[in-house]
């Protein structure tokens, strides 16, 4: 077997394996990353209030642009119900500057968190982008996902529909027991 295909089925089986490695087994790793105005955001602050959404990104990744465009507009559906959507930035290298300036050109209104020393990033296990990693409300690992092609939005989706508080009543119970 050539070197190029042992290389490529190590990397199909290490996708597999990603996607499948978390969910519904773990909780989620724990961390503090400070936002691109320098406040710090913890992943305790981000739980409770329902779903959360974890896209791992960096400004040089086209698939991570079209992700986020695409998860950023089930974000404004649903973050009135309690879904987070986060971005982790992986651009170690790059300005602050840089980061903040693209952010901006593209109009994305959820917290984008930066991942200097790539600690969480390696916590998480996201040894490519985009990657993702989706919480209930609990902290619990529901979905990881290497990569987002078309179509990957209906499961998402799906997912965030069927963690969300379902009505009005609910919320209300649920900010009564906090």
């Amino acid at each position: 077997m050539s070197k190029r295909l042992v290389v490529v089925a190590i990397f199909i089986f290490a996708i597999f394996m990603a996607n499948n490695s978390y969910a519904g087994k773990k909780k989620a790793f724990d961390f503090t990353l400070n936002d691109l105005n320098n406040n710090p955001v913890s992943m305790k602050s981000l739980l409770g209030k329902g779903p959360v959404y974890i896209a791992f990104w960096a400004t040089w990744c086209k698939p991570c642009k079209n992700e986020l465009e695409i998860v950023s507009k089930i974000y404004d559906e649903y973050k009135d119900r309690g879904f987070q959507l986060v971005g982790i930035n992986e651009d170690a290298g790059h300005s602050l500057g840089k980061v903040k300036s693209f952010v901006k050109s593209q109009k994305w209104n959820f917290p984008i968190l930066l991942d200097k020393n790539e600690k969480v990033k390696r916590d998480y296990k996201a040894f490519g982008l985009p990657y993702s990693v989706i919480l209930d409300a609990e902290g619990n690992i529901i979905h990881t996902a290497y990569g987002f092609r078309p179509g990957d939005e209906v499961k998402v989706k799906e997912l965030i529909e069927s963690h969300l508080l379902t009505d009005e009543a609910d919320s209300t119970a649920k900010k009564a027991t906090e």
